[in-house]
């Protein structure tokens, strides 16, 4: 049994953790064993995540900060064994337990989440799982940023070159 202190306690940290993190994804957990769901936490805290198993009655103490057109949505995600996943970037949690709950087909579900405040739902949590994480996002602007460069610098070499072939086949 829960006492009243730890349900407290329980209710601060979810505060905490949805204060200070960019994206919150909704799962319902089904038959995960602890074992995967042990799994889930380590590939979430390796991205900067974490992973709440909560009691969906103590989730509408949680939110009674949020905002009314945010609140009543979120909370009607939270049917059956409820769980949170938190990320701070804004991608990594839906990366995460998306392609988790592709390998566990049947196990976990989810059901939607907020992002900067705004209610998403499950189609927008696959979107955002399959965004190209930001480290793949710089390289590819490094790289659009380079081309032009080295255009240019091929360029500036061509005449050169061609000058020097020319005198190399000119015969002596």
């Amino acid at each position: 049994m829960t006492t009243r202190a730890q349900k407290q306690q329980m209710i601060d940290d979810v505060k905490a953790l949805s204060g200070k993190m960019a994206l919150l994804v909704v799962v319902e957990r089904g038959a995960l064993s602890v074992a995967e769901s042990e799994q889930l936490r380590k590939q979430l805290r390796k991205e900067g995540g974490r992973f709440k198993v909560v009691k969906n009655r103590l989730m509408t103490h949680s939110f009674d900060d949020t905002q009314q057109e945010v609140k009543d949505p979120l909370l009607s995600m939270f049917v059956g064994q409820s769980a949170i996943a938190f990320s701070e970037d804004g991608i990594s949690a839906a990366r995460v337990v998306h392609d988790f709950a592709k390998d566990h087909e049947g196990k976990i579900t989810i059901r939607g989440g907020v992002c900067d405040g705004t209610i998403i739902d499950l189609a927008t949590v696959k979107q955002l799982a399959t965004l190209p994480s930001l480290d793949v996002l710089r390289a590819g602007l490094i790289g659009l940023l380079q081309t032009p460069a080295g255009n240019l610098a091929r360029l500036m070499r061509e005449p050169i070159r061609r000058i020097a072939q020319m005198t190399a086949s000119k015969p002596q």
